[in-house]
């Protein structure tokens, strides 16, 4: 999914029901980051949250060849500006990613990633910056995450047979009054138990 400077995303009611039905898909537990966003302590000092200026949702089903499904996941992602002041001449964004996502019947989640590939811009932080356990290895992936890239993607790494959640969050700087772009794409593997 490309996302362009003219691109609204998600309206406020829209979102609502989007977390609405996480919520009854997921539970409160797995939803309740959706409408909270990042926490600005994830990236450090230097972040202040403001407007959130796009937010959208992707689904995705993974099948075998046969076209049995082995996994499904719900993805978010949203873009807030960063309004802490800065004597840097940039417009700053935070960007927020969150997944979920459970196996089919008999299956097992393998692989889960959401990633954000900029243009025109700086990576400045992100978090997770490390491997952290649970349920599997939640980190940076490492082909797909790079400051001198311009891209960062979170990837959930394991074998499990329930829901698993995944969240992030990207820093990024652009040249004042830069046209904010971007791709966001998601990705997720499973397999029979």
């Amino acid at each position: 999914m490309t996302a362009g400077p003219d691109d609204d995303g998600l309206t406020d009611d829209e979102r609502t029901r989007y977390v609405d039905r996480m919520v009854d898909r997921y539970g409160s537990a797995a939803a309740e980051r959706i409408g909270s966003g990042p926490e600005p302590v994830d990236l450090g000092p230097g972040v202040t949250l403001g407007d959130r200026r796009w937010a959208d949702e992707h689904s995705l089903v993974v099948t075998d060849s046969s076209g049995d499904a082995l996994a499904e996941s719900d993805n978010y992602a949203a873009v807030y500006e960063n309004v802490y002041p800065s004597s840097m001449e940039e417009d700053r964004y935070v960007y927020w990613l969150w997944s979920a996502a459970r196996p089919a019947d008999g299956c097992v989640l393998r692989e889960c990633w959401s990633h954000v590939d900029l243009s025109d811009s700086d990576v400045l932080l992100y978090d997770p910056g490390g491997d952290r356990q649970d349920n599997g290895t939640i980190g940076p992936h490492p082909e797909r995450t790079g400051m001198d890239d311009d891209e960062f993607a979170v990837r959930w790494r394991g074998e499990h047979a329930g829901v698993q959640v995944v969240t992030a969050s990207l820093s990024e700087g652009r040249e004042p009054g830069a046209p904010r772009a971007f791709e966001w794409s998601v990705h997720l593997a499973g397999e029979p138990r």
